[in-house]
């Protein structure tokens, strides 16, 4: 193995721990209390910066969902190149796909979602300053991605506001 693939497969393992930052962040978001974090944010800038970035829930979601797609691809394409020069342009591509589907369903998806769905409170704060960082990185595509919710929510005629409980409800 030579020294390419070596810094490649550091590079593949950074990425990997950025997809289950995200992806872990993602459910922490969505999984804290508000409650517990009102009251962490009485203590703890963390808890201050998380409580209000998950104001805007659609914002952090839409940076949440591109950096992770980047990390993903990424890590996909790293990986068809390390397998492909290990293992030849025949197999080390389907090698490759094999492989990095496990690896990033294991640690970039399932095992960091179930950490933080444990204590989303704890992973909401930590993760707060690197999301942060996130959202102002990914602001013009956060941006794009906004008109283009307009635009299909004008498409299909779902701009009108429904009530959260209906009459019958």
């Amino acid at each position: 193995m030579d020294s390419r693939c070596i810094g490649l497969l550091i590079a593949l393992f950074v990425l990997v721990v950025l997809s289950g930052l995200f992806s872990a962040t993602e459910t922490a978001y969505t999984s804290f209390s508000a409650v517990r974090m009102r009251r962490f944010a009485k203590n703890k800038k963390t808890a201050r910066m998380a409580f209000r970035l998950s104001a805007d829930y659609n914002r952090i979601l839409t940076t949440l969902l591109i950096a992770d797609n980047i990390v993903n691809i990424a890590s996909a394409t790293i990986g068809t190149l390390i397998f492909t020069s290990l293992l030849g342009a025949e197999i080390g591509p389907t090698v490759s796909t094999v492989v990095l589907t496990v690896v990033l369903l294991i640690f970039g998806e399932i095992t960091p979602k179930i950490l933080a769905k444990r204590v989303p409170e704890t992973f909401a704060r930590v993760a707060a300053y690197p999301l942060l960082v996130c959202t102002y990185l990914f602001l013009p595509l956060v941006w794009l991605f906004g008109l283009w919710k307009k635009f299909i929510f004008y498409l299909f005629g779902l701009g009108k506001k429904q009530p959260r409980l209906t009459e019958e409800e």
